[in-house]
């Protein structure tokens, strides 16, 4: 019972009742359950945030993805039901959908970044990853939300303190080949300007402070969290 299980550790970890060493366990053990309930392509009958769709003609990933109302990139439905080409989908073949919405909670004690599926009392924890932080402690902590017309695949990049310009597939580009913006949502959050989730091209950096304030994560590790989080929906909190 997978499902209700994920759902009833999740609450526990909500609760902050658990000690860090049982948090640790609780995350391991959802992790396995989104491995086969999220990143997989079974589809469980219970599980509200999955649902079965038979491809039609003239049907696209991205195409999919705005027709149902899901709140991920079309790459996730692409990665989870392990399709090599976005192009190759073909009438009558049953895909995997994930609903969403997936939200981040950013835990600078630890270098973490917490990945979460659903709202409210429904929220279930679904995987962790590494992330660098800030130089001399400059990721602001607060509530932020994906800003709309953000998120960018092989972003250009302008460095702030130089002005050195980085092209598109520069492979010496330190932004690597993800962005995700971030903006405040709070009064002492909205007003900054260039936060953001990244690549990065130092993979040695991630668990240490070296960014100039943004997160970064490994190459893999934030192509998954740029297919999870939505512009103008995913809320990501950093503590």
């Amino acid at each position: 019972q997978m499902v209700a299980a994920r759902a009833q550790l999740s609450a526990l970890l909500r609760s902050g009742s658990l000690t860090e060493g049982e948090a640790a366990q609780a995350r391991g053990v959802l992790t396995d359950i989104s491995d086969d309930l999220v990143f997989s392509k079974k589809i469980t009958s219970d599980d509200t945030f999955c649902i079965e769709y038979i491809v039609r003609g003239g049907d696209t990933l991205s195409g999919i993805v705005h027709k149902m109302g899901l709140q991920v990139d079309w790459r996730f439905i692409q990665r989870i039901n392990g399709i090599k080409s976005a192009s190759s989908i073909r009438p009558g073949q049953n895909l995997k959908l994930i609903t969403g919405p997936f939200h981040a909670k950013v835990d600078k004690a630890t270098y973490r970044i917490d990945l979460y599926q659903g709202d409210g009392n429904e929220q279930v924890f679904v995987r962790s990853y590494k992330v660098g932080l800030g130089e001399f402690n400059s990721t602001p902590t607060g509530i932020f939300k994906v800003r709309r017309s953000s998120k960018l695949v092989n972003p250009t990049w302008v460095n702030p303190r130089t002005r050195e310009f980085y092209s598109a597939n520069n492979p010496e580009n330190p932004i690597g080949e993800r962005w995700i913006g971030l903006e405040g949502i709070e009064e002492r959050t909205k007003d900054l300007s260039g936060l953001g989730i990244h690549g990065t091209i130092a993979p040695e950096t991630i668990g240490t402070q070296a960014s100039m304030g943004c997160i970064r994560m490994g190459t893999e590790e934030v192509a998954q969290v740029y297919e999870m989080l939505s512009e103008g929906v995913s809320i990501v909190e950093i503590r």
